[in-house]
């Protein structure tokens, strides 16, 4: 079954307050799992690193990640109110690990997910850390090489991780041409494990699309403003995207059920009026033939079905028929 994560990300702007309130409008919403990005912003950036370019959106004179990030880091005691948050109104937190030690803290606090972001699948002394690990990890592939996600792979199956992975275009927002669903295709060939997707598109198209590939995870950035300063707002979900997906998903999956080919119960009455009986083609007298001469057939299907037509021939009429009457023996 389909589960819908939806990523708050930084989209709480570095405010506790805004964390609690995203993850219950995600709770509303029907979402399976809220995740959140988790970082020492010392650990992860340099002071010079630039920012890509969505990035500089909202904040064009600030050409640095540094100081961005900082300005969006949460601390440890503050995911683990989130953590507990989410515990008290029965949502799943999960969240992606940028260094060594917000790993260690997600492990320490042993969440039941632990997602592996796009940047970070190079990571060698990351993705090795993860032997401590007993969860799922989500393993997102985007801006990677097939050789690349192949060298990331042969890690986790040596640390013995239980883990999937995910197909994502890393563009925020992602153009629509630029997706190929038939990637999750390709990964599932080479790979042989559950691909989910990280959707980065503005729709609902591609994500609905994931579910007929058996996605196991959907993750759609989320937030309550689109309008709102920051990185991520602009190319997220709100709560009435998130609501719409949650719902066009329940009704895709209802789709797929057990594969036994029955009449439904809404086709029955359809079936007789839609299907055909043996009737006369003209006036047959008692004792005459049946014959493909004088037989023929007409709705409704109550009657003899016209596959058993052999059955009649050459039996005689025992009484008369007149044109368009169904044959009766």
């Amino acid at each position: 079954m389909t589960k819908i994560i939806a990523e708050i990300g930084v989209n709480h702007n570095g405010i506790l307050k805004r964390a609690i309130q995203l993850v219950k409008l995600a709770k509303s919403a029907g979402v399976d799992y809220v995740k959140f990005q988790i970082y020492k912003t010392d650990l992860l950036v340099t002071s010079y690193a630039k920012k890509s370019a969505y990035q500089k959106i909202d904040n064009k004179d600030q050409d640095r990640q540094y100081s961005m990030l900082k300005k969006y880091e949460l601390s440890f005691k503050e995911h683990k109110k989130i953590f507990s948050y989410c515990k008290k109104i029965k949502i799943n937190y999960c969240a992606s690990a940028f260094d060594e030690s917000s790993l260690d803290f997600l492990i320490n606090l042993n969440v039941k997910i632990i997602k592996i972001a796009s940047g970070e699948i190079t990571n060698k002394l990351l993705l090795e850390r993860l032997k401590k690990y007993k969860g799922l990890i989500l393993l997102s592939t985007g801006m990677s090489t097939l050789n690349e996600v192949a060298d990331a792979v042969k890690i986790l199956i040596r640390n013995r991780n239980k883990f999937n992975l995910m197909y994502c275009c890393s563009s925020y927002p992602a153009p629509i041409e630029e997706i190929d669903m038939n990637i999750m295709k390709t990964l599932r060939f080479y790979f042989k494990c559950p691909i989910g997707f990280s959707d980065h598109t503005t729709g609902i198209e591609s994500a609905i699309s994931s579910v007929l590939l058996e996605a196991p995870f959907i993750e759609k950035h989320f937030t309550d403003n689109k309008k709102l300063s920051g990185p991520d707002h602009k190319s997220s979900f709100d709560f009435n995207d998130m609501k719409r997906l949650v719902q066009e998903v329940k009704k895709f999956k209802s789709l797929f059920k057990s594969g036994n080919k029955i009449v439904t119960k809404s086709e029955k009455d359809n079936r007789k009026n839609s299907r055909k009986s043996i009737v006369a083609k003209k006036k047959i007298f008692k004792g005459e033939y049946f014959s493909k001469k004088n037989l023929t057939t007409k709705r409704p299907g109550d009657g003899i079905s016209p596959m058993n037509i052999n059955k009649l021939l050459k039996l005689k009429a025992k009484k008369n028929f007149l044109p368009d009457e169904q044959i009766k023996i």
